[in-house]
């Protein structure tokens, strides 16, 4: 619910407020998420002042509800937001691009009142890459992103801002003589299935899904365990994991072959400086 325009930006303020109230309200009351107190708090913390709410949603999260608030942040996917913006390439569609834009911005910034806004980093820069791959999709909306980071910016450490930055420098982008496109990567994912666990049979499962054209991740079920395994197409590619945005140590394999462990979340694997997301469900 980021601000539109500059001559609103105190009723926008005023109306976080509110949600944010009522939203505390519920919350204590076990009626609603605690995480909606985080983010509509987030929100507001981007704007001018500090109204008294604010201290009481965080005093809040530091004490009753920090044991609820500690349940909900494992459990919210990243993966689904960011591939509701990836998909939005119909240059006519700009409303639902919006509302995908500020649902992921809206996620960014509850994590990074809460302290985890580092979760998001690596979905932020796979979508700033996406945005740049089509940089005329996305300039109708280049004005609103100048106005939000005028009026109601992120903070320094949210990566809402990288992804806000790439949307305001798209319509200049798409103007561009000799732009070479970039190729826009889909999230592929894998659902584990308790029923069919390796475990239970013996034998080793492997599935694979390929990371764009520079390489492939398969996931391993045995009875010792569950691993991804990560193959660059090329033996001299660079490579680096994090996990909802905390690095991974990748142990080598052999030549051109890594492992991690694998477990339920965003992954997002650098390939030569290129970010390519993946998700365990």
């Amino acid at each position: 619910m980021s601000t539109a325009n500059p001559d609103s930006t105190q009723d926008e303020a005023k109306l976080l407020e509110e949600q944010l109230r009522a939203a505390l309200v519920d919350a204590q009351a076990a009626r609603a998420p605690a995480f909606e107190v985080a983010l509509l708090a987030g929100l507001r913390e981007r704007m001018a002042g500090q109204p008294d709410i604010l201290r009481l949603a965080d005093d809040w999260l530091d004490g009753d509800g920090a044991e609820q608030i500690a349940q909900e942040i494992p459990a919210i996917r990243i993966a689904p937001r960011v591939e509701a913006l990836l998909s939005q390439l119909d240059e006519d569609d700009e409303e639902e691009r919006t509302e995908a834009l500020l649902a992921f911005d809206e996620l960014c910034a509850g994590f990074t009142y809460c302290g985890f806004g580092s979760r998001c980093d690596g979905a932020a820069r796979v979508i700033a890459r996406a945005i740049r791959a089509m940089p005329q999709v996305w300039s109708p909306l280049s004005d609103f992103a100048s106005r939000v980071l005028q009026h109601a910016p992120p903070l320094a450490d949210d990566p809402a801002g990288l992804v806000w930055r790439a949307i305001e420098a798209a319509r200049a982008l798409s103007k561009a003589p000799n732009q070479s496109p970039v190729e826009a990567i889909p999230i592929p994912r894998f659902i584990r299935e308790p029923a069919r666990l390796a475990a239970s049979s013996g034998k080793i499962q492997t599935r694979t899904s390929p990371l764009g054209s520079v390489a492939e991740v398969a996931l391993v079920e045995s009875s010792e365990g569950v691993e991804l395994l990560i193959r660059a197409n090329a033996d001299d590619a660079i490579v680096s994991a994090e996990h909802e945005g905390q690095a991974l140590i990748l142990h080598p394999v052999h030549a051109g072959f890594w492992s991690c462990p694998a477990k339920p979340g965003l992954y997002v694997f650098t390939i030569n400086g290129t970010p390519y997301p993946f998700e365990i469900v």
